[in-house]
């Protein structure tokens, strides 16, 4: 009767501080608003979604080619190529450009997001039979554009080269089909497979933690604040002198608290599932679990 009585002396203080806060308005429109803020913040540091975060990105396009012996054809056939791709795709916005510091001064006035830079000697370059060099500027301040800039132009710059190079092929072996030839030019392919059938982004590792940092900040704002207001109106002595064991007082506000944390976790993955496409699988699952523990842990903590 003794575990009885203790466990139901905590859901009643845990119900008398749920109810105290459901009369305070502002306090649960901050408890609603701060994981719904944080999700929205951290969304869009980190953009999810199965398609490419990229759409007509502003990107200076600078043509420094000098030619050899007056012959830039190269660099324009190289640019006629890359128009029509991003015509297609849609991911950049080029705008020609005169040199480098053309580029990185308009980054830094935030006209643009990034710079092409075909150097002077890529012509020469492709017509005496050496490897061209592209240069790509990215913005490190915004790491998550740069990256994608920089996956997206090496990837199509990459299959830019491998077509021209499967092109020669041919030239030269005219009996070649047209896959005998890639493989000449590039015999390995790789294909990447998880152990999760979506296609997850990086908010997909991002939002367990989420979870765990909303809790642990609940816990360690919560309790304190729930016990100092106790002693500020007075409410406290009457909780001390009341007949209920001392540890249903610790259970019954760590109790109250978890019920807060795990309200504003269940907005998080609701959030995080329904407006950010987080798949959830058994490592999500898993890391959820993991906070929930935490969170536990951290509530008798502070209490004792």
């Amino acid at each position: 009767m003794e575990i009885k009585s203790v466990l139901s002396d905590s859901l009643r203080i845990a119900w008398k501080d749920t109810i105290e806060l459901f009369r305070n308005h502002l306090r649960l429109a901050l408890m609603i608003l701060m994981p719904i803020f944080m999700m929205a913040m951290i969304g869009f540091i980190y953009p999810s979604g199965n398609t490419s975060t990229i759409s007509n990105l502003p990107v200076g396009l600078a043509n420094q080619d000098s030619g050899f012996n007056n012959i830039t054809l190269p660099s324009q056939e190289f640019m006629t190529v890359f128009q029509q791709i991003n015509t297609q795709t849609h991911i950049l916005k080029l705008t020609n450009v005169s040199t480098m510091s053309d580029i990185k001064t308009q980054i830094q006035n935030g006209k643009i997001e990034g710079g092409i830079i075909i150097p002077s000697d890529f012509s020469s370059c492709v017509m005496s039979k050496e490897q061209a060099t592209l240069i790509i500027i990215t913005d490190q301040s915004n790491p998550t554009v740069a990256a994608e800039l920089e996956t997206w132009l090496t990837k199509v710059f990459d299959q830019m080269s491998t077509l021209l190079a499967q092109q020669k092929v041919q030239g030269m072996a005219p009996a070649m089909t047209a896959n005998e030839s890639l493989a000449t030019v590039k015999p390995y392919t790789v294909k990447v497979e998880g152990v999760v059938s979506a296609n997850l982004s990086y908010f997909n590792f991002v939002a367990p933690g989420m979870v765990m940092l909303t809790v642990m900040s609940s816990v360690m704002t919560g309790l304190p604040g729930a016990i100092s207001r106790e002693k500020e109106v007075g409410t406290m002595d009457g909780i001390m002198v009341a007949p209920i064991d001392r540890m249903s007082i610790i259970q019954g506000k760590a109790l109250g608290q978890i019920g807060r944390g795990l309200f504003q976790g269940l907005i998080i993955m609701a959030l995080a599932v329904g407006l950010f496409g987080v798949v959830i699988n058994e490592t999500f699952c898993w890391y959820s679990l993991c906070c929930c523990s935490v969170y536990f842990r951290s509530s008798a903590w502070v209490l004792l």
